[in-house]
């Protein structure tokens, strides 16, 4: 009877297999993915499984997934090396897309080469051709936008980064002058200033709070890490991503990726770079094995493996623009945790662990929203309606539960209940800007002429109107101190300035003037850049922006 046990096995896997082909095949993905997995447990050919559900992850869009599929193919298999290419490319790493190719093409049979071969050489040759242009135009993009950033210092490695040291070495001295060795941002060192006003006012709402909070955990962070105590730097480097991510500088992302490639293998329970649903399973393993336990073990693994892809995903959107990656970690991020409080909801808080209290789901889920936002530009029509209604079910969330006081803890306040709504608003007003350009260009096809193209630009000028309503309530979500707050309102002022509705340009305009001089107390200097104001140039007056110090910024 067992001898028959392995037969009975492989006549499963190869029924469950064509039963996902053919899935696959009506793109039906979710459920071929669904037979692969069977088939994978009961001992399939583990190759070909993995990279036909990668294809289908492919298929989904769920990249992370897909390469991790892929890298688990034979070493022999030529095809699974190019769907791990093709994932890596959708990830935005060409160096390693690359690497696959080259991979791919060395298993490809060099001699008695059927039409089939050839065509897969010229098709993986092109594609490799491909990812070598994209990885050369991505190192100047990195070099340009830490340029852009102005935080070039001389802890840049000339070796690992030449492309980086030669920008460096032109504009070295501009950028000096902005930031010194061992010195704070600008922001930071003036929200340090006025924080004893604030207490003495009472003014729980400044962006001050969040600043100064995240910058002790980065600096404790850092100091942990000089001292190789690298989990508890990942805990105070992922806090300080959380409460506000603009007190890092270039050499922190550094440090970040030092710290979180370092704590990756210190989660015992699950391989590393294991995917979401692997630890899903793993967590529910060892807890039926177990029991509560378990959790000794479970709590700081799941902290580790939470905390690794925030600052992965921080690092890859910071420092290498890679938005792809940022927002599939974040959401596994915002997965896990959301699985874990409705798997564990009789668990005690200290036993299953911070990452799995609501103000730390609202702070990943905040920067989860912000990589969607920022990657608007790679989506196609329903990943920018799937970003909607994440960011509709956020605000409805945090609408559906009282939020504390400010004054209980401004910093934590506002970075777990204000800012994930305020950056949902504003994903919102990008959205329905986007959408409203889009019937512009469709109709500027259509109808040749400027005249035609705004008589077009919406029957009722609706996604507009959302848009600039959106961005006013993304404004009231951030202190009026924050150069964000005026960022938001000059947004609104500049879309609304499109519609006949203009009577409602007068009351932002007012509030933009009561609030520039509340920015400047912090944001003299600017996180957005020269350019945030060039929306607020258009619609000021000539002896307005003179007044305030407006520019258009380029």
């Amino acid at each position: 009877m067992a001898s028959t046990q392995p037969a009975d096995n492989d006549h499963l896997a190869e029924k469950l297999k064509k039963e996902g082909n053919a899935l696959f095949v009506d793109k039906k993905y979710a459920q071929a993915i669904e037979k692969y997995s069977e088939a994978l447990q009961v001992g399939g050919d583990n190759a070909l499984l993995y990279s036909n559900r990668s294809a289908c992850r492919m298929k989904l869009k769920n990249y992370l997934y897909a390469e991790s599929d892929a890298s688990k193919a034979n070493p022999s298999f030529a095809k699974g090396y190019a769907r791990l290419a093709t994932a890596q490319t959708a990830l935005r790493e060409p160096y390693l897309s690359m690497q696959s190719w080259d991979k791919a093409l060395d298993k490809l049979p060099k001699t008695n080469l059927n039409l089939l071969d050839l065509k897969r050489r010229s098709e993986y040759t092109t594609s490799r051709t491909a990812a070598l242009h994209s990885w050369r135009e991505r190192k100047l993009e990195t070099a340009e936008r830490i340029r852009e950033w102005g935080q070039l210092t001389a802890e840049l490695d000339f070796e690992d980064l030449p492309w980086i040291a030669r920008t460096k070495k032109k504009f070295s001295t501009k950028w000096k002058k902005l930031r010194g060795k061992g010195t704070d941002l600008p922001w930071v060192v003036c929200a340090k200033k006025i924080m004893p006003r604030l207490i003495k006012e009472k003014d729980w709402s400044s962006c001050a709070w969040t600043l100064t909070r995240a910058h002790k955990s980065l600096v404790n962070g850092v100091r942990a890490y000089k001292h190789r105590n690298f989990l508890m730097a990942l805990t105070l480097m992922s806090n300080a991503i959380l409460t506000d991510y603009r007190v890092f500088q270039v050499q922190d992302l550094y440090d970040i990726k030092a710290v979180f490639e370092n704590c990756g293998s210190y989660s015992r329970e699950w391989p590393e770079n294991s995917p979401l649903d692997l630890i899903q399973s793993e967590v529910l393993k060892h807890l039926d094995v177990d029991g509560v336990c378990s959790w000794d073990a479970i709590r700081p693994a799941l902290d580790i493996t939470v905390r690794v892809w925030i600052c992965d995903a921080f690092f890859r959107g910071r420092y290498d623009d890679n938005l792809v990656a940022e927002a599939e970690y974040l959401a596994w991020a915002v997965d896990l945790i959301q699985w874990g409080r409705q798997q564990f909801t009789e668990v005690n808080k200290e036993v299953r662990g911070e990452i799995f209290e609501i103000e730390f789901l609202r702070c990943v889920q905040k920067l989860h929203i912000r990589a969607l936002r920022k990657g608007f530009r790679y989506m196609d029509a329903s990943a920018l309606e799937e970003a909607l209604r994440t960011a509709d079910q956020l605000i409805s969330d945090i609408n559906a539960q009282p939020t504390p006081s400010r004054k209980t803890n401004p910093a934590k306040v506002a970075a777990s209940y204000y800012h994930p709504k305020g950056e949902a608003f504003r994903l919102k007003g990008v959205y329905y800007m986007v959408k409203d350009v889009e019937n512009m260009m469709e109709t500027f096809q259509e109808f040749q002429g400027v005249r035609m193209l705004l008589q077009f630009l919406s029957p009722d000028y609706t996604c507009l109107l959302r848009s600039y309503e959106n961005f006013v309530k993304a404004a009231k979500c951030v202190g009026e101190d924050d150069e964000l707050h005026v960022a938001f309102l000059s947004y609104a002022a500049a879309t609304i300035s499109f519609t006949p509705r203009t009577a409602r340009l007068r009351p932002i305009l007012e509030r933009i003037r009561r609030t520039l001089p509340k920015r400047s107390n912090i944001w003299e200097r600017s996180f957005l850049g020269d350019s945030r104001d060039a929306c607020l140039y258009e619609v000021m007056s000539e002896d307005e922006r003179s007044r305030f110090g407006v520019t258009r910024g380029y």
